[in-house]
Parts: structure tokens; sequence; C-alpha cells
């Protein structure tokens, strides 16, 4: 961080600073009227930004849901400033160079998102977004649930709506799902259903139903049967019966 993001940076903790004396009694030392409601003072920041865990979409979403649990998400230039101070110093610098040549705390919220959003999470291509999702298929170790999640998550790029302006993606999410299940008779079973099941949902439901009932289908069969075990072993326990011998005299 350079001598100018610094110097940002500062302002915006002296911001914050001038709401508190705003709040608190001349002379006494305390805090008067305060009003969780508005005393932006109390807000504390939010978490930083790590695009390893998320997008910035995402961020962006749980850090608007934050200002609102806080009655904070009408100030738009208080959200500015609670975003700059909360991104951490990696995300800073970008907006700092994104916004040259003003200063990011210059900037109305809905601007710094957008320039942030547009960086960090950029919209995809959606002929991309499309062969990316229609070559999604369930790994050797996903559960039905982690592959609905990951089919859910990337169709968020495809922009499958028909030219009705209606949204189609329920359909691409249900054929997809069911050709990427790598359990083949698992498919044929909700091929078979389609008829009766025909909601994503549904056939989600239908499909982690049989995937549990397999998986106790094999935890039935590693466990030994005891009773069958005893009887096997009982008779592996019993000696053959043995031949009288006949005497050499008989022979003769």
């Amino acid at each position: 961080m350079d001598a100018k993001q610094f110097a940002d940076f500062m302002a915006i903790q002296r911001q914050i600073l001038e709401k508190v004396s705003t709040n608190t009694a001349a002379g006494t030392g305390g805090v008067t009227n305060l009003n969780l409601s508005s005393n932006t003072a109390l807000v504390p920041n939010f978490e930083p930004f790590d695009a390893a865990k998320e997008s910035f979409r995402n961020y962006r979403l749980r850090f608007e849901n934050y200002t609102k649990m806080k009655n904070v998400h009408t100030n738009n230039k208080y959200c500015a400033n609670l975003l700059l101070n909360s991104i951490g110093a990696k995300s800073f610098n970008i907006a700092m160079t994104l916004a040259c040549p003003k200063s990011p705390s210059e900037l109305e919220y809905s601007e710094l998102v957008t320039l942030l959003q547009a960086h960090l999470s950029p919209q995809q291509n959606a002929l991309v977004a499309q062969h990316q999702f229609l070559s999604k298929y369930q790994a050797e170790n996903q559960s039905i649930a982690e592959y609905v999640a990951a089919l859910r998550t990337d169709i968020g790029d495809c922009d499958f709506t028909c030219s009705c302006k209606k949204p189609v993606a329920d359909i691409f999410l249900r054929a997809q799902f069911i050709r990427g299940i790598k359990d083949i008779s698992m498919r044929e079973q909700l091929l078979q259903s389609q008829k009766e099941v025909t909601a994503f949902t549904d056939i989600v439901k239908k499909a982690r139903a049989l995937e549990a009932a397999k998986t106790d289908s094999k935890e039935l069969a590693q466990k030994p049967n005891h009773s069958t075990t005893g009887e096997i072993n009982k008779v592996k326990a019993t000696p053959p019966p043995l031949l009288p011998k006949r005497s050499l005299r008989n022979k003769l």
C-alpha cells in the first residue's frame, strides 16, 4: 500500500470516528441517545473478500445482506466506505487502480461494486458457459446432492432463456442431471418415471432416495449373517463317518 492508498484508507477511518464523536455526549464521555438502527459507528467490518472461496458476486450478495441486517443499507455512502474497509488490502488496491484518477472513497456504492464486479467476476460468455454445463457429469465419488449443487452453480451464466423471455433453465437442469448420472440403473429408473415425475426437484428427490437405498443395500451385504455362518461352521465341525476296516482274512 503506497502513501496515497494509505491516506485514502485513513480518510475512511476518520469518517467513521467522526460518526462516533457525533453520538458522544459533550464533556461526559458517555454515549447519548444510542440508536442501533441508525448508529453506523457500531457496525463492525465485514469479512475480507477471498477469491479462492467465492466469486465477488456472491460476496456482494452476502455483504448487502449484512448491511440490511445492520439496517445501514439505505446509506449508500456509508456502505461504500464499509465495503472499502472490509474487502482487504489486495482488493482495495484493485479498487484504487480501477477508480483512478478518482479515489475509491469518492465513488457511490453502486459505482464501486460495478467496477469491482466487472473486474473480479466478469460475465462469462454464454456459449462457453453452456458448453461447460453440458459437459458436466457426475464424478466418481460425488454424491447426488453435490452433483446437483455443481449443476446449479454452473447454470447461472448459461442464459437459458427462450424467445418468449421465460427461463428454461429447469428443463436443462433436468436433462443434464439425468444425462450425467454415473449409475446406469438409476438413470434407467429415472427415465422410466418421467411420465409421472417431471419437475426437476422431484427427480432429484427420487434420485437421492435411490442413492440412499443403494447405500443401505451395500451395507447390509457387507454385514455377516450370524445364523447362516453358524450353521456352516457347524457342518464343517462334524467329521465324516469312518468306514469299518476290512480284515485281510476277509479279503483272502
